[in-house]
């Protein structure tokens, strides 16, 4: 039995449930369109290295020029060309390695990367990418896993090389690891949206629904209004609809798991209730976004930070709890809701728009 959740202008603030089947793999962010922005993602990390010599970056530029029209071969003469007279020049290797990347060369993107982190103290971060996930869109599964933890041994769980990291554990079915991976990184990095999104998928493998919920609502915090955002909503209804089963008779039963292994039983227990209350006859005519707006008050509104538990290197006691149960107490959560709800529901970007004092003080507060 499917729950109906339609809000009244008709937007759907909970998509129907549905088993996802869609892939997680993030190179910076997701895309269809991978040449695209892996071209793109090369941009962003060159913003993040030492600006080269005047001559190097002219010949940059002028291979950029031959990417953005697809002409790969010719942006790879001109670094080739230009490694015969400065074989060892960090910069030139690594685009040469992103170069033959975007084209989908990964063999030689190893090589010039592979170069860098031989031979250069340069441009490694960019490096250790470009190899990584050469090898992993070359199916070398174990090669790149063991790439992206050389590159978190040298650089700390950075999140572009614990995000790689953690989706090859999880496409291996290693969901510990996924787990215990992001969490150290979030834990450095709360702001990379994708390892909450990553973390909620591993954690409902493990069948800890609070937990994974946490995780959804941080990344909706984070990423309200995109293709992505629909992808955490379908994952939050799932999570309400697995409460809900049919008997032989064509009952409907709300379940309650005493047994999951999780750190908030209360929330597990509550999730149950919440369900169940939305078959009385108070709550029956409600609209999706009322649904969603008391069931994450009152989850908002259990939360306790617990002293014992913070400061030992937990995203839970350290990051979610603490932040979502200031929330709750903050009298924010309706303009959360809204804010979290705005890729579902054009109600929800009219609030916003006609509310600007009130957004204001949410996004200050």
């Amino acid at each position: 039995t499917n729950i109906s959740y339609s809000s009244g202008s008709g937007d759907s603030c909970f998509p129907p449930s549905a088993i996802l089947n869609v892939p997680l793999y993030e190179f910076f962010f997701t895309g269809t369109d991978m040449k695209k922005h892996l071209l793109i993602a090369m941009c962003c990390l060159a913003v993040m290295t030492a600006r080269a010599q005047t001559a190097t970056d002219s010949l940059i530029n002028a291979a950029t020029r031959y990417i953005d029209k697809q002409e790969y071969d010719k942006a790879i003469e001109i670094y080739t060309t230009a490694l015969k007279k400065q074989p060892g020049q960090s910069q030139l290797l690594s685009k040469a390695a992103s170069a033959y990347l975007i084209k989908g060369d990964y063999r030689n993107a190893v090589i010039y990367s592979g170069k860098v982190l031989e031979n250069t103290n340069e441009h490694r971060l960019e490096a250790y990418l470009i190899k990584g996930s050469a090898l992993d869109l070359d199916g070398k599964d174990e090669a790149c896993i063991e790439t992206f933890k050389a590159g978190i041994k040298e650089f700390g769980y950075h999140p572009l090389l614990s995000y790689n990291l953690a989706f090859n554990y999880y496409r291996n079915k290693n969901i510990t690891e996924t787990v215990n991976t992001l969490e150290r990184s979030i834990y450095r990095t709360p702001t990379h949206p994708g390892s909450h999104l990553l973390l909620a998928n591993a954690l409902l493998k493990q069948n800890k629904h609070p937990e994974a919920l946490l995780a959804l609502y941080y990344f909706l915090l984070l990423e309200p209004n995109t293709e992505r955002s629909i992808t955490a909503f379908s994952l939050i209804t799932e999570i309400f609809d697995s409460r809900i089963t049919t008997t032989a008779d064509n009952e409907i039963e709300i379940i309650t798991d005493l047994s999951a292994e999780t750190q908030f039983a209360n929330i597990d227990l509550l999730l149950s209730l919440l369900v169940n209350q939305q078959f009385s006859e108070a709550n029956r005519n409600k609209t999706g976004f009322d649904r969603y707006l008391d069931f994450t008050s009152a989850i908002f509104g259990v939360l306790s930070p617990d002293t014992a538990k913070m400061d030992n290197y937990s995203i839970w006691w350290d990051l979610y709890v603490p932040f979502f149960s200031a929330l709750g107490h903050s009298g924010q959560v309706q303009a959360y809701c809204y804010f979290t709800t705005q890729s579902l529901s054009k109600s929800s970007l009219e609030w916003i728009r006609n509310n600007p004092a009130a957004f204001r003080e949410f996004s200050e507060w």
